[in-house]
């Protein structure tokens, strides 16, 4: 028990899919853009849900304090090209009125970009990032916790083992309706998207250690 709540998913996560852009995930909806082809409904890997995708937006159902980003295999130093868009809050200001610049933990090959944001809409917060070259997405995450009691929990025990866990719970499953623009609905068949239970191998703890606020990265509100 890491005595934090951290939702959100990373590239070895469970998740159930929705359709063939989107997700269910722990606290969070998933929605990839620029993939294409007919994918199967049910569980799979978060990492193969946005391969390949252009740009992967999360959404989180609890108002969080924190949001992180991860890359996998990005120095340093690249990260300044990577923009991070967070829609539904403001990142938190310091006394110039700048954002506050985000905190940069390594863990293994991650680089995980932690932000502290406020001002949350009621619909809730979602972060949106553009992937490819050298920008391999490998986890988004949120949490109501302040950005250095995450930071230093990660460092200690790892992200992986931070990230909480989607899984089935008994019963007969559920249904997906979709509500058209005219406002009439129509439901699926509930047995048609029945999600068998499925329980993860616990993942393995990469060496982490946290290495202090980045000096800039992209992104803003929109």
């Amino acid at each position: 028990d890491t005595g934090i709540t951290v939702c959100g998913w990373h590239d070895g996560s469970q998740v159930a899919r929705l359709s063939g852009r989107s997700a269910l995930a722990a606290g969070c909806v998933v929605t990839v853009e620029g993939t294409r082809g007919r994918q199967q409904l049910g569980w799979t890997v978060a990492g193969d849900l946005v391969r390949r995708a252009g740009a992967v937006s999360t959404r989180f159902g609890d108002r969080v304090r924190t949001v992180g980003v991860a890359l996998r295999g990005a120095p340093i130093e690249r990260l300044v090209e990577f923009a991070v868009e967070i829609h539904g809050a403001s990142r938190v200001v310091d006394g110039a009125g700048k954002p506050v610049d985000p905190v940069v933990v390594q863990a293994g090959d991650l680089s995980l970009l932690l932000f502290e944001v406020d001002d949350i809409d009621d619909r809730g917060c979602s972060i949106r990032t553009r992937t490819g070259g050298s920008r391999q997405l490998a986890a988004v995450i949120g949490s109501g916790e302040s950005v250095d009691h995450v930071a230093d929990v990660i460092a200690e025990r790892g992200l992986l083992d931070v990230v909480a866990r989607f899984r089935s719970i008994t019963g007969a499953g559920a249904a997906v309706t979709w509500v058209p623009a005219d406002g009439r609905s129509r439901s699926s068949d509930p047995a048609a998207v029945t999600l068998p239970r499925s329980v993860a191998a616990p993942p393995s703890r990469p060496d982490t250690q946290r290495t202090g606020p980045f000096a800039e990265v992209g992104g803003g509100r929109r």
